[in-house]
């Protein structure tokens, strides 16, 4: 293997490394979004329950 070969397959990896890098903050931005979000979905749930049960006590 020559040294540009060499140099060339280091610079694949670093990149593929970096690419990774950057895929597993998306992935994990995006998880903590969808937590959140699960969060929102709960407590509306949670608002319209309680609401429901003022309306039928009128």
């Amino acid at each position: 293997m020559t040294l540009d070969e060499w140099t060339g397959k280091q610079d694949k990896i670093r990149f593929e490394k970096s690419l990774f890098s950057h895929e597993r903050v998306a992935l994990d931005s995006l998880k903590e979004r969808i937590l959140e979000l699960e969060r929102m979905r709960d407590q509306i749930l949670y608002e319209l329950d309680k609401l429901g049960k003022i309306l039928q006590n009128h």
